[in-house]
């Protein structure tokens, strides 16, 4: 009985040790800085770009957000599809105060939320 206990014990630590592992390679909350570009004029409407300073795992790297235009203007008629944004998103939120807009994307303000993904380095994590 001491022997299949004292295996237990064993193979638990390991299996413990493992996710403590896992969880110091990949952390749960990363923060970073991006530089990229894209152009709300034009469909689908997608920013990208790299990852340029922050987590380590990722400098390097890229990213990628992708909004859904659904019910917007066409893009063949750039200055409908810029007014529409502009009044939709931007001029709603003005900010004065700051001489400033905000505009929101999300599953409330468009036809689904917007899709965002970051990836590493090739061979870094």
């Amino acid at each position: 009985m001491k022997k299949s206990v004292t295996g237990i014990i064993a193979y638990m630590f390991v299996f413990v040790f493992a996710l403590v592992s896992a969880d110091a390679v990949v952390p749960s909350h990363m923060v970073f800085d991006v530089s990229g570009t894209t152009n709300f004029v034009t469909s689908p409407v997608v920013f990208n770009g790299t990852i340029t300073a922050g987590e380590p795992l990722l400098v390097g790297g890229a990213w990628m957000l992708t909004i859904d235009d659904t019910g917007w203007p066409a893009d063949t008629d750039p200055q409908a599809r810029w007014d529409y944004i502009a009044t939709t998103y931007y001029y709603p939120n003005y900010d004065p105060l700051s001489f400033s807009w905000t505009a929101t994307f999300d599953g409330n303000t468009t036809a689904s939320p917007p899709a965002w993904s970051a990836s590493a380095v090739a061979g870094t994590a």
